[in-house]
């Protein structure tokens, strides 16, 4: 990837425009959250590589530390498909901060949420800061 993507991770309660562009990383379409037409937030894009597919329905993974190691395996297993869909949404929005999104309340950056767990990935593989706004932006 040529680009130093800006990204940061947040929930759908927590998700406003001028915190960037919603990037949904939900396993399927996020239902209930059809975007925000009041707050001028779309459905689009989602960036399903991130999205832990294949994790959540192994009976292990409801373990903390099984549910973990196969979510890495499956962010190594997709590094490519991320890094072209990173790049896809930031060419697409150019200057802009792409926001991940799930449906997790973060009270710290240890929690155990799959968004979280992709932050910290996302930060080794490019050597950037990936924030979590929704503790900045409080609860709504």
């Amino acid at each position: 990837m040529n680009l130093t993507p800006d990204l940061a991770t947040c929930n759908y309660r927590s998700m406003t425009p001028e915190l960037g562009v919603p990037i949904s990383t939900s396993v399927g379409k996020p239902r209930g959250w059809h975007g925000n037409k009041e707050k001028g937030i779309p459905t689009k894009p989602y960036l399903n590589s991130i999205a832990p597919w294949g994790v959540f329905n192994h009976r292990p993974a409801y373990c903390e530390g099984e549910f973990r190691r196969l979510y890495a395996e499956r962010l190594e297993a997709k590094a490519d498909e991320i890094d072209a869909g990173i790049e896809r949404y930031s060419l697409e929005y150019p200057g802009q901060r792409l926001v991940l999104l799930c449906w997790c309340t973060v009270t710290h950056l240890d929690d155990y949420c799959h968004r979280r767990m992709a932050a910290r990935w996302l930060e080794a593989r490019y050597g950037i800061e990936v924030p979590e706004l929704a503790l900045e932006a409080g609860p709504r």
